[in-house]
């Protein structure tokens, strides 16, 4: 099967299913209420509700949610029962004696399993690091314009009700479309990290991604330039408010939001969590290997992977004109498809559509910055101090191979630390394997060793911070 490699030769993205707009064909013995499912898709592990109800007059509603992406209530339309079987959207399956429906997904032309089981209720993720509300400090709706881009950011700013003027954090999110908190997989991670910071006596401001929240613009049609040139702007931004002090204003960006901050200049400082040292298409080979190592993937798997990535890298890097790029892409994929079997194909159903796929992600500008982007030079022209922590356990950006590469790039200044940290995953959580399937049933959102090291490092350099606020 070709999908483990074909599924990692991108970037961790989001994953959403279109299962809210066909009619869903029940056996009589359906009954209603709560049914939830687990799709596995590649290495990562989503949880998939079913609300069923029936109507007096014997028609079915219903709703669903896709549980650890944070989307609850998407309406199933034209609820219906017949004996043929059972069906959703993109699902097809039967009901079992049980009362529990099995089946299988159609995600992008792979067919995957999965059960819906007949539950009495559906618990909530616990997450115990979000905070409750009120909080110890002032949160305020913020927002600015890139006027040269035609773009709104908004986002929140938090700061301590002790007298300021503050040092701040602005976060930075990783890759794909993320709002202000970075939500994933039913975490919080910004919101957990800036209440955390804002309690130590730091003012923080988080934003939602082009695109996302009340954001305007599109994240995956912009460049790193232009995600640089919105955290710049950020920066200009803070120096109007009286509660921030103009010197003391700097970027922690987490894996993507890594490569962005060095490219900001005039930083008080600058903070890698989780960020590369090594060029894009360094990362994303090795990347793609630790992914497919951590789920037990075998040697031929991985090795078509570097192949699929090999041939779709080179064509981005040597082609910046979009039409030619295209052309280059599919001459790219149909290169690889001649190297892979008949049965192989045969096993892979939905081939063609997975690899246009690929393709219409490849030609996404944030992706091609992504793949043709050195942060070196750009680490190496910092001069302001600097703190880069990766969790040994990471598998989107191995700390072996990151670390030692921003600890030689930072050679300009003498005021550096790169830190690994022992059994934390790619969210800086507690982990087993580090597998992306993980993720969701952590219960912990940041470890705590983790915001300690953050915490105590600013201390250090920003001494006159208040003793924590909890």
């Amino acid at each position: 099967m070709l999908t483990s490699f074909i599924r990692t030769a991108t970037p961790l993205g989001r994953l959403f299913f279109a299962l809210t707009t066909a009619s869903v064909l029940m056996a009589q013995t359906l009954q209603p209420g709560d049914y939830l499912g687990i799709v596995e898709i590649g290495v990562t592990s989503l949880r998939m509700a079913l609300h069923l109800v029936q109507n007096p007059d014997g028609t079915w509603g219903g709703t669903m949610d896709s549980i650890d992406q944070n989307a609850f209530g998407m309406p199933i339309r034209n609820l219906t029962i017949a004996e043929a079987g059972v069906r959703f959207g993109n699902f097809e399956g039967t009901l079992n004696a049980d009362g529990d429906v099995s089946g299988r997904l159609m995600q992008g032309g792979s067919a995957v399993p999965i059960v819906f089981r007949k539950v009495a209720k559906i618990e909530a993720a616990v997450r115990p690091q979000v905070p409750l509300k009120p909080y110890p400090y002032n949160e305020q709706e913020v927002e600015f314009e890139n006027k040269s881009a035609g773009v709104r950011i908004a986002g929140t700013l938090t700061w301590p009700k002790t007298a300021g003027p503050f040092a701040v954090a602005i976060l930075l999110t990783g890759s794909g479309p993320q709002d202000r908190d970075s939500t994933m997989f039913g975490h919080k991670p910004f919101l957990v990290l800036a209440d955390d910071l804002t309690r130590r006596g730091f003012a923080v401001l988080r934003m939602d991604d082009r695109g996302v929240g009340k954001s305007t613009g599109s994240v995956a049609r912009s460049t790193f330039e232009d995600l640089a040139q919105d955290a710049a702007l950020a920066s200009e931004f803070l120096r109007t408010r009286k509660e921030i002090d103009p010197k003391a204003i700097g970027f922690i960006g987490h894996s993507e939001g890594g490569f962005i901050a060095p490219m900001v200049t005039q930083a008080a400082f600058v903070v890698l969590l989780a960020g590369p040292g090594v060029p894009g298409e360094a990362l994303l080979y090795e990347q793609g290997q630790a992914v497919l190592r951590a789920v037990n993937a075998t040697a031929n798997v991985r090795d078509r992977q570097n192949q699929l990535q090999h041939l779709l890298f080179t064509a981005v890097q040597s082609e910046r004109d979009p039409a030619k790029l295209e052309v280059r892409l599919r001459a790219a994929v149909a290169e690889f498809k001649t190297t892979i079997s008949p049965a192989e194909l045969a096993a892979t159903p939905g081939f063609d559509q997975q690899m246009e796929g690929e393709i219409r992600r490849m030609m996404l500008p944030e992706l091609q910055s992504l793949v043709r982007h050195d942060p070196r030079p750009y680490l190496n022209a910092l001069k302001c101090p600097v703190l880069a922590m990766i969790g040994s356990l990471d598998t989107q950006v191995p700390a072996k191979q990151n670390l030692p590469a921003i600890a030689a790039a930072l050679s300009s200044t003498s005021d550096f630390e790169v830190v690994s940290l022992p059994g934390l995953n790619h969210l800086f959580q507690t982990a087993r394997t580090g597998a992306i399937g993980e993720f969701p049933a952590i219960e912990e959102t940041i470890s705590p060793v983790a915001l300690e090291a953050l915490g105590a490092w600013l201390k250090r350099h920003f001494p006159q911070l208040p003793p924590p606020n909890r």
